[in-house]
């Protein structure tokens, strides 16, 4: 990082005593401090970052994950996830975005103000694709004109071969990959909210009329939307989340989900017929319990997907939210259904 920039200072924030022990031991720290350019602060509760944050707005946060890893859990470390999600992952795929940004909007395409519901639609079901949807996805059938079905991309093959029409799908995937979703239900011709930077292939194969969705922190898309008069939408990196961040604009007061297990269950990340299948081991994953009081396994990703999810339920507590994954972890302040008794 030295070698970088020959200008910029860098402070360093070490929670782990053992390793400052060891920079001294094998002589880095001296090595480090001649260069008169870096601050090595031990940082046990990991709090002082936080501060210098605050403090330098124009400074570049760099996470070492294996540090991260084994901070204790809190308001801090929560933040970190957010942070690396959310800003490390987007400075990662800064061009892919605008070449999607620039090939969607050359397509047809409408605002989400223009896609509307039936009046008698009360209440909205994400469709996820945990492995817990093989348990209950069929039961989508008797649903009601009350409700609207919101499915995301991943899930709209075992939704159509199952005849179940989903009033509309949601795509916030960049990967060209996601053309695959299509393969099969090519006449799937239901509406489609995609994020500016959706997987272009997808957007480009989908045949239904397409509604653009702005998301916050992208300029480009930003400045689509205030041209318009259209919303600009907070957005959080996971289709599930856009799809919630969708449905919560559209003034829905009933919110159930499905599918969203944000678990391992039976050594699976997904349900059968949906996205991949077979999971990957993961660094320090979390055990729990699912809402049967099962043991489970929570991945970092979902994990931090769970933490963001709980803070968009605690910031509308007008919003009845219930979870219908059956099989699912708990999520805090939504209420733990069956999908059969909700419908």
């Amino acid at each position: 990082m030295l070698e970088l920039d020959p200008y910029r200072k860098i402070y360093v924030f070490e929670p782990e005593k053992s390793v400052l022990e060891a920079c001294i031991k094998y002589g880095l720290y001296q090595k480090i401090l001649d260069s008169k350019r870096v601050e090595i602060i031990y940082d046990p509760t990991c709090s002082e970052c936080g501060k210098y944050a605050g403090k330098y707005m124009e400074s570049r946060l760099n996470i070492y994950y294996p540090t991260f890893t084994i901070m204790p859990e809190g308001p801090i470390k929560d933040s970190l996830r957010k942070y690396y999600t959310a800003f490390s992952s987007t400075n990662h795929q800064k061009r892919s975005y605008y070449m999607s940004f620039r090939e969607n909007t050359s397509l047809e395409f409408k605002g989400l103000p223009d896609l509307v519901f039936r009046p008698e639609a009360k209440r909205a079901i994400i469709v996820s694709a945990g492995p817990s949807l093989d348990k209950n996805y069929l039961e989508l059938k008797s649903a009601g004109k009350d409700t609207v079905i919101i499915a995301t991309a991943p899930t709209m093959r075992k939704l159509y071969k199952a005849d179940i029409i989903p009033d509309c799908i949601v795509i916030s995937e960049t990967s060209a990959g996601c053309k695959e979703f299509h393969k099969g239900v090519e006449n799937a011709d239901c509406p489609l909210i995609f994020s500016s930077t959706a997987s272009v292939p997808f957007v480009y194969d989908h045949i239904g009329p397409r509604y653009i969705f702005c998301p916050e922190g992208f300029e480009p898309a930003e400045k689509l939307a205030k041209k318009n008069g259209w919303p600009i939408i907070q957005s959080y990196g996971s289709v599930a989340l856009t799809a919630l961040a969708f449905i919560i604009y559209k003034g829905f007061k009933e919110i159930v989900f499905i599918g969203q297990d944000l678990c391992y269950k039976g050594g699976f990340r997904h349900a059968e017929g949906t996205s991949h299948r077979f999971t990957k081991s993961e660094l320090n994953p979390t055990n729990a319990k699912d809402i049967f009081g099962d043991d489970v396994t929570i991945p970092n990703d979902f994990a931090l997907f769970k933490t963001q999810i709980e803070s968009i339920i605690k910031q509308h507590p007008e919003i009845s939210f219930l979870n219908a994954t059956e099989g699912g972890v708990h999520i805090e302040n939504a209420k733990d259904v069956l999908l059969k008794e909700v419908l």
